[in-house]
């Protein structure tokens, strides 16, 4: 649970900072589509799936 929290925490640390510089580079994302909108808002999944992924692939390296 513990591990779980800070994983969330950092994710949504990092997803403010990706809109911080989406918003930077002048940007709106509230005029766009959905779907664009989610395909420029992607890059900020990027530590929660690193986080899901990475004991899996910890694991399979460890026992190859």
């Amino acid at each position: 649970l513990r591990q779980l929290c800070g994983a969330v925490l950092v994710s949504a640390a990092f997803a403010v900072a990706w809109v911080a510089v989406v918003r930077a580079a002048g940007l709106q994302i509230a005029g766009v589509p959905p779907r664009d909108a989610a395909w420029m808002l992607s890059p900020a999944l990027l530590p929660l799936l690193a986080s899901v992924l990475a004991p899996w692939s910890l694991s399979r390296v460890r026992h190859t």
